[in-house]
């Protein structure tokens, strides 16, 4: 078992339009503007994410890493990207594939999730009873 390193200064910003507003090219655009920064890039399509997709195509200045199973499986593949500080674009399969050692190792780096379109986070909680999610809420690990 890891232990994530607390950082409570994170921040979540949500990004709500109508389809065909433009969301993802302009978070593409903010991201190839920002290219010091460290990045996944997460969408539910692999046509988006993989090797000469929309993402890559329209990224100049920033270079994001597709984990492949050309070594390990992917969710390995995807560990050793995120250990190493690659920028890494990925499903949200994958992404909701990941454990604690995917995220410990993210807790000690500074990265931006990008997460493209909506994804079902939250459904592991409905497991929870109520004295689980009361507990969450007293330690702040959760928030309402």
């Amino acid at each position: 078992m890891f232990n994530l390193i607390s950082n409570k200064n994170n921040k979540v910003k949500l990004v709500d339009s109508i389809m065909g507003s433009k969301k993802t090219t302009e978070i593409i655009k903010w991201v190839d503007n920002n290219p010091n920064k460290k990045y996944i890039f997460v969408s539910p399509l692999l046509s988006e994410v993989d090797e000469g997709g929309r993402v890559h195509q329209e990224l100049n200045n920033v270079t994001l890493e597709v984990p492949s199973t050309n070594d390990v499986n992917k969710s390995e593949d995807l560990l050793n990207m995120i250990t190493n500080g690659c920028n890494i674009a990925c499903t949200h399969n994958l992404y909701l594939g990941m454990d604690s050692r995917h995220f410990y190792q993210l807790s000690l780096k500074d990265y931006t999730v990008i997460i493209d379109e909506e994804v079902n986070v939250i459904n592991g909680f409905s497991e929870c009873s109520k004295d689980d999610l009361l507990w969450l809420l007293e330690k702040g690990d959760i928030e309402i």
